[in-house]
């Protein structure tokens, strides 16, 4: 798709694209999200994001035990 950023469709392509990046590193900065490494193989990526995610848990897991998840139960 050519959002008509240029008249050649090859810098038009890149310049969307450079508009996109600016956008994720936005996110990434708004979110606290951490990039990682698109090129690597499909396991090494695997891995990665999965010791991220544990990471992840094992806070919640301990804020949970020590009842400080924001979560509060309700009686039926």
């Amino acid at each position: 798709m050519d959002v008509g950023l240029s008249a050649d469709p090859v810098e038009s392509f890149r310049m969307f694209q450079s508009r996109v990046l600016e956008i994720y590193d936005q996110l990434t900065t708004e979110f606290g999200m951490r990039p990682i490494d698109a090129t690597a193989e499909i396991p090494v990526q695997q891995k990665v994001v999965r010791t991220m995610v544990q990471e992840i848990l094992r806070d919640y897991d301990l804020k949970r035990a020590n009842g400080k998840n924001g979560v509060t139960s309700q009686p039926r």
